[in-house]
């Protein structure tokens, strides 16, 4: 009989434990837990086992010693089963029958883990949340993480879009907490500020995120952040939600200059953010007919190119900022480059929204700024035909749509009214309305926060802007175009900067450039964060006007190679873009340095004729100056006067533009670029010399001045090599 009740133990052990895995996997699969309050049931089967087995050996022990047992005996044993829960083992009971039986030990060994297990299985499933939560914060600050700031609607959108983020909130009332606990978003609520935390958050990489409904000051937590942070100098950054006037704010006046430094406090917009990600992967260009381009890539002058947007919220607002500056185009009149203005048609149901700062600069200021100018006045950066409050669904408005589509017209409709669902239905009817009129392309956005899964229904349709592609870290924290304008700044800065240890790394992972140089300096830069450190506090060095010019430059690449028929795309396994002889056979630039990182490279312009030219690459840096004079007249900067500019001559140099007081001589049209620089060359140079001759060849110092033409060259002579670098490769389109 022992021989049989040994063999049921042993099996009714095994299917317990075998019940208790099931049901850790099940509950993992589908509630994504390992502890379940589904443990409490298995702690009845555990203490039903390793009581009978204490009867079992209390009858053996019995009939050994021919004793009687009675009621009381049997019911004694059940505080003695409880025991086992508390690793309390009667081994009087078990000794003697397993000394005879001895698979017994198993059947108690393994009743005495089934109890301990499912006893601590079931008091951890009243505390599993907190547990897992513990574990999970533990863990993302020992590796670095994102910490993002405040229980508002963003934070939590952005926490349970990235793996490894901890929303921290000081004030969050215990029932919140839990709730958020149990949503499975990491989450802790003691102060950001005290010791043991500021500890921590010194070690390692981390990045702390405040968005704007989280209700914080900016010179509020920049005081946390810097109390947090002390003077060591750690890779601890903070990310402020901010638009671009209130980032120059918080730069100038709510950092200290001491530490300023060391600060690592960046800004962004998230709206903006999403745009940017648009003109990255939209350019408008990559879509134009080609045979709206002669084969220089300007625009022929019977083609047209329309804007439209289908209500103007937030983003479209972003996006029109965005367009207005990077879409800019060149046209040839006669042998001389002119820009060939985009129309943009803005139509919403809120006339509020149809009066902002940048209708006003196009429609009024312009004009009163560039007025009365000492150098030709810019071209003007758009033309906004319709911005009118109207209904989109009316005849009216369906009517304007199709007149705008014809085969001399290029139009690109970007809508974004209110949900997704009413958007895409809008974006059928447009594109049923238009099909087959002329070229065109239809961009609807679709948050996807309902988890719709829209899909591009066909080629004249795309949807863009889902939230999980704007809250995420590659977004927010680490944006390509954000590495793309820092690398490109540094390289140039590490030539003539005088912290050896700097050029010293860029020197070490330059060589050639490949797809796996961006990982490599990201290695480099993880097993050496003083470098990381030098890079970062070169970029924090510029001011922020210089920072977005750097960012909206690197953010036309796009545009501009769609311009030569290319897309930018990132390198998966061993696929592989245009070689660089094809690249310069397009671009056809015959000053175009190889070594893309030599400082000196603009210097080789050395004929002053060539910027007059009509080819490629003069197409492209055309192009490239009104882009920049767009975002630097939009930054509401004016024209710098020869009387100011006369004012800052010293030592034989003369500055054209001052920053604080918003002045730049060289917003001023292609042409004028020219007046600009022979007005520098008299005032620099009153000796008088050879300046420039009749064939293009120039002296010394005229050369040097020339270099206001040759910086409109830089962008597109070095962008084959950064790009390679940063893992990207370039196809055609």
């Amino acid at each position: 009989m022992y021989y049989f009740l040994e063999g049921l133990f042993l099996a009714s052990a095994i299917v317990i434990a075998a019940l208790i895995v099931w049901t850790a996997v099940r509950t993992f699969l589908i509630d994504k837990e390992l502890i379940s309050k589904r443990n409490l049931f298995y702690m009845i089967p555990a203490f039903l086992l390793i009581y009978f087995l204490y009867v079992t050996g209390m009858n053996y022990n019995a009939v050994a010693s021919q004793q009687t047992l009675g009621f009381f005996d049997y019911f004694h044993l059940v505080s003695t089963s409880l025991d086992v829960f508390g690793f309390k083992i009667q081994q009087a009971l078990i000794n003697p029958i397993a000394s005879e039986y001895s698979l017994f030990y198993a059947d108690f060994v393994i009743a005495q883990i089934l109890c301990v297990l499912t006893g601590i299985l079931s008091i951890a499933s009243f505390f599993s949340v907190q547990i897992r939560n513990f574990i999970k914060r533990v863990y993302y600050i020992s590796k670095g993480c994102d910490i993002v700031i405040g229980d508002c609607e963003s934070a939590i959108k952005y926490a349970k879009n990235n793996k490894g983020c901890i929303l921290w909130c000081e004030n969050m009332p215990r029932a919140r907490y839990f709730e958020l606990l149990k949503d499975h978003v990491t989450a802790c609520r003691f102060p950001l500020t005290s010791k043991r935390m500021a500890k921590k958050l010194r070690k390692g990489e981390h990045h702390l995120i405040v968005f704007k409904d989280a209700g914080y000051s900016y010179s509020g937590i920049i005081d946390i952040f810097h109390k947090i942070k002390g003077k060591e100098r750690s890779l601890l950054y903070l990310h402020l939600e901010a638009d671009a006037e209130e980032t120059k704010i918080i730069k100038e006046k709510f950092i200290p200059t001491e530490r300023s430094a060391y600060t690592f406090v960046t800004c962004f917009d998230k709206h903006e953010l999403l745009a940017r990600r648009f003109i990255k992967e939209y350019p408008i260009s990559k879509y134009i007919p080609r045979e709206f381009f002669d084969d220089d890539f300007a625009l022929l002058p019977d083609k047209t190119i329309n804007v439209v947007f289908v209500g103007f919220g937030k983003v479209n607002y972003e996006l029109f900022k965005l367009a207005a500056m990077q879409f800019q185009f060149a046209k040839k009149d006669g042998k001389k480059l002119g820009s060939s203005l985009v129309n943009y048609h803005i139509y919403d149901t809120a006339e509020k929204r149809l009066h902002n700062e940048y209708f006003s600069r196009f429609k009024f200021e312009f004009d009163r700024d560039f007025g009365k100018t000492d150098f030709p006045k810019p071209e003007k950066i758009c033309n906004t035909l319709n911005d009118k409050r109207i209904d989109i669904h009316s005849v009216e408005a369906r009517k304007e749509f199709c007149e705008l589509v014809n085969k001399n017209s290029f139009t690109y409709f970007i809508v974004s009214l209110s949900g997704d669902l009413e958007d895409a239905s809008y974006a059928h009817t447009l594109n049923r309305m238009v099909r087959g009129t002329g070229p065109y392309k239809i961009f609807v956005r679709a948050k996807n926060d309902k988890h719709e899964a829209l899909k591009d229904a066909d080629e004249e349709f795309t949807y863009f802007g889902a939230d999980n592609e704007v809250y995420s870290h590659d977004c927010i924290v680490d944006d390509d175009l954000m590495t793309l304008a820092r690398i490109n700044h540094i390289l140039y800065e590490a030539q003539k900067d005088d912290k050896k240890e700097l050029a010293a790394l860029i020197e070490k992972i330059k060589g050639e450039p490949n797809a796996d140089w961006n990982s490599k300096l990201k290695e480099e830069l993880k097993n050496d964060p003083t470098s990381k450190l030098q890079i970062i506090q070169i970029w924090e060095k510029i001011n922020p006007i210089e920072q977005f010019s750097n960012i909206y430059s690197v953010l036309n690449l796009p545009f501009k190679l769609g311009l030569m028929g290319l897309s930018l795309k990132k390198k998966t396994g061993d696929e592989v873009g245009i070689d660089y002889d094809e690249y310069c056979k397009l671009y056809r630039n015959p000053y175009m340095s190889r070594d893309c990182d030599d400082p000196n490279a603009m210097n080789q312009y050395n004929n002053y004729n060539f910027f007059f030219g009509t080819q490629p690459s003069n197409v492209l840096a055309y192009v490239e100056h009104a882009r920049w004079n767009a975002y630097y007249i939009l930054s509401d900067f004016k024209q710098m006067s020869k009387e100011d500019m006369k004012k800052t001559l010293k030592d034989g140099k003369m500055a054209h533009k001052d920053v604080e007081k918003k002045l730049q001589a060289c917003i001023t049209t292609h042409a004028g670029l020219d007046e600009l620089i022979r007005f520098k060359y008299a005032e620099m140079y009153p000796q008088g010399g050879a300046g420039v001759k009749k064939d293009g060849t120039m002296d010394e110092g005229f050369q040097k001045l020339s270099s206001l033409y040759a910086y409109d060259y830089t962008n597109l002579d070095k962008v084959y090599m950064h790009l390679l670098r940063l893992g990207y490769i370039i196809v055609e389109n």
